[in-house]
């Protein structure tokens, strides 16, 4: 028996604005990069949590596309993350039309946060994203 590991294919950058994370994901994405995202995120997510309610916009780069696995990773990382109480209001997705792989991975994202009754939206562009992050927390903010 050979078990093979693979580097982390793709990459995550995040910058945190008051209430909001920008986080810019780069693809192709692997099953390591999601395990290297969850390693990363959780104590980020745990932290803003702390500060009360806040949002995220994601935004994808070079590629949507992302391997089986990967998305079974991707599937549980976020339904832990719900579970543990430090997910986002919500997130913004940011997928540009001419990215590769965003008309059929729309669905798949859409689907995988659907599951862990993450609030989500898919964007064409950051602006418009932005727009419904912030109206997304300052309703909540609000209420």
């Amino acid at each position: 028996l050979k078990i093979t590991q693979f580097d982390a294919h793709g990459s995550l950058s995040m910058q945190i604005e008051g209430r909001v994370l920008r986080s810019r994901a780069r693809g192709p994405f692997n099953a390591e990069m999601l395990e290297a995202t969850e390693v990363l995120e959780s104590p980020l997510f745990a932290e803003m949590s702390l500060g009360g309610k806040w949002v995220e916009i994601l935004e994808f780069w070079n590629s949507a596309l992302a391997t089986a696995d990967a998305l079974a990773q991707l599937d549980t990382y976020l339904q832990r993350i719900k579970v543990k109480g430090i997910a986002p209001l919500a997130t913004a997705i940011v997928l540009g039309d001419s990215l590769e792989g965003a008309a059929i991975m729309r669905e798949r994202y859409a689907s995988a946060y659907a599951s862990a009754d993450w609030p989500c939206a898919f964007f064409s562009t950051v602006d418009e994203a932005e727009t419904w992050a912030r109206q997304e927390l300052a309703d909540a903010n609000a209420g």
